[in-house]
């Protein structure tokens, strides 16, 4: 709850002290290393992530928690090692296949985004990043008409966003 209210230091004195009743609770330490994320502390964060998969080591929350770190340090090599053990243990899970797409979108590997996201999308991904990120890739591979269906997508998954009409 505290960390739902970006009271994040309060959120860390809770995790700790529930770290002391329950250490061999895995969600303990994916709730600390989300809050660590969140205070931009990211070794803090991976440390969490890696003391919930001596937990349990097939968590794909921890291993897309350390991907995930590592990829807003701008260490892509890293992130794609981590998501790809959350990729072995999860192969569908659309949250890590956006998080991949992206690195290959601003590699310049827009094709293979494309395919990732559409991996992510086949299940009717409720994220509005992901049709949103689809959207950039074939709008950058001038395929307007694709682009649109996904901005389309996701006007629907958040209606209460109006689209702006054509002003000319």
């Amino acid at each position: 709850a505290y960390r739902s209210l970006g009271r994040y230091q309060e959120a860390l004195g809770a995790f700790r002290r529930a770290g002391d009743v329950s250490a061999e609770d895995p969600n303990l330490w994916i709730g600390l290393g989300k809050v660590y994320g969140d205070l931009f502390q990211y070794s803090e964060a991976r440390e969490a992530f890696r003391h919930a998969l001596t937990v349990d080591s097939e968590d794909v929350r921890a291993h897309r928690g350390i991907g995930h770190s590592y990829l807003l340090e701008f260490d892509h090599p890293r992130a794609l090692e981590a998501f790809a053990k959350a990729l072995e243990l999860e192969p569908d899970d659309r949250r890590t296949l956006y998080c991949v797409a992206s690195i290959e979108y601003h590699s310049g590997r827009t094709r293979v985004a494309l395919d990732l996201l559409g991996q992510a999308l086949s299940d009717g991904a409720e994220e509005i990043d992901i049709p949103l990120l689809a959207a950039l890739a074939h709008a950058r591979l001038g395929e307007f008409g694709e682009a649109m269906k996904h901005v389309d997508r996701a006007a629907e998954l958040v209606p209460e966003i109006e689209m702006a009409s054509d002003p000319y």
